[in-house]
Formats: C-alpha cells, structure tokens, sequence
C-alpha cells in the first residue's frame, strides 16, 4: 500500500523500514549487530 504521510508520520515510517530491512538480513543471514552498530536501526 503506498500512502501519502505527513511530516510528523516520518519518524515512525523510518522505523517500520528500518525493522524490515533487519528482518530480511536475519533471513539471509546478515548479523543484527551489525545493523545496530551502523545505525540503520535503534535498539
């Protein structure tokens, strides 16, 4: 589904794709740390 956000919904929509993006590494075998330790998300 796409969906225009406002400015205050960024915040919360980085998260979910960031959280995605995490998932799919487990999967395929990327490390969460190294994530983590990237920033690509918060712990």
């Amino acid at each position: 589904m796409i969906k225009e956000i406002s400015e205050n919904d960024i915040a919360e929509c980085v998260d979910v794709i960031r959280r995605s993006f995490c998932t799919v590494a487990e999967e395929f075998g990327v490390l969460k740390k190294w994530y983590v330790e990237n920033g690509f998300i918060k712990q």
